[in-house]
């Protein structure tokens, strides 16, 4: 199997017989296909990113993810309508601020998303 690039992003996979036109080299060991997407071009290796930079790119979406937690009108209790559990949010997210600060390259043991309980 060959892989194909343009400059530092994998595009793809080819068979053996593929020629061109765009740049290739011969997938390493290990290759998976099913994380295409995440591979890179490191001195014309295609190469995984380590599991703290992942780790990091998670952490960093999860607390995208719950951005809007912090919006003051969110969690105002002058509001008719508020989040009711705002703490558990706050925690949530100190959290996941921790993992996206000093990533640690092993498996994390994600915190759980609490559910959204409003006022009536």
């Amino acid at each position: 199997m060959k892989v194909i690039y343009e400059n530092t992003k994998v595009i793809g996979t080819a068979t053996d017989a593929y020629d061109g036109p765009n740049s290739w080299v011969i997938a390493p060991d290990g290759f998976d296909v099913n994380k295409l997407d995440q591979y890179t071009m490191v001195d014309g290796v295609p190469t995984l990113p380590s599991l703290s930079v992942t780790n990091k790119a998670q952490a960093m979406s999860l607390l995208a993810a719950t951005d809007w937690t912090e919006v003051p009108s969110v969690t105002n209790t002058a509001n008719q309508h508020h989040l009711i559990n705002a703490a558990d949010f706050v925690a949530y997210r100190i959290a996941l601020r921790a993992i996206a600060v000093n990533p640690p390259n092993t498996v994390v043991s994600w915190p759980t998303l609490p559910i959204e309980q409003w006022s009536n």
